[in-house]
């Protein structure tokens, strides 16, 4: 296959695979890995079976991840365009900014979507947060940086109506963060992000937090 003139290494390890590409991926400066996961139905199956995800659960670097559901036909990593980023107004989500600036995608337009979560208004010392002055005021710290930015609100089920609006909006991939503490089964078990990659027809990066949010 050709890679357009990259320089490619290749590497044979033996042993566990989601180890082995942990290890690898800590040698390599700046490292993105990209995996193929087929995500089988059963709870069983998707928190003890998957490679993919016990990568993402111990790895420090993005994970792009390609679902099963992710057209055979879709446009390559290389050329990314539109990076939909869901946001909660936290900085924690926000990480996954930071992933999709560092690996430096050429021409990047990034559109940041708000999707309020059901009846958190409603709950006893919730604060609430304005999604479109939220979303303004990330997307001017982002344009400051160069980037092409727009915004979007939906309402909904989060993983369904982020999935919908990532085909709605064009977007090439799904930019999320994973809260990475309390092992696999917290980071999967009823997440946004486990349902998100069941059903994304576009290639899910997920990122671990690492420090604070876009400044």
């Amino acid at each position: 296959r050709s890679f357009d003139g990259r320089v490619v290494a290749t590497e044979v390890d033996e042993g566990d695979p989601a180890s082995a590409i942990v290890r690898i991926a800590g040698q390599v400066n700046e490292p993105l890995v990209t995996m193929a996961s087929h995500l089988r139905t059963g709870l069983s199956r998707l928190v003890l079976g998957s490679i993919a995800m016990r990568v993402v659960s111990f790895i420090d670097c993005p994970v792009l991840i390609i679902g099963q559901r992710v057209p055979a036909a879709a446009t390559p990593v290389v050329e990314v365009r539109r990076a939909l980023v869901p946001l909660d107004g936290s900085p924690l989500a926000e990480q996954a900014l930071d992933a999709v600036m560092a690996i430096g995608f050429s021409q990047l337009h990034i559109v940041l979507l708000y999707v309020p979560e059901p009846g958190a208004r409603d709950r006893p010392g919730e604060r609430g947060v304005d999604p479109d002055a939220y979303l303004m005021a990330v997307a001017a710290r982002l344009k400051e940086r160069g980037f092409t930015v727009e915004t979007a609100v939906r309402q909904g089920k989060p993983p369904g109506t982020i999935v919908a609006a990532a085909d709605e909006l064009g977007a090439d991939l799904i930019a999320m963060t994973t809260h990475g503490r309390g092992g696999l089964r917290a980071v999967l078990m009823g997440s946004t992000v486990e349902q998100v990659l069941h059903a994304a027809t576009r290639p899910v990066l997920l990122a671990r937090p690492r420090g604070e949010g876009v400044k």
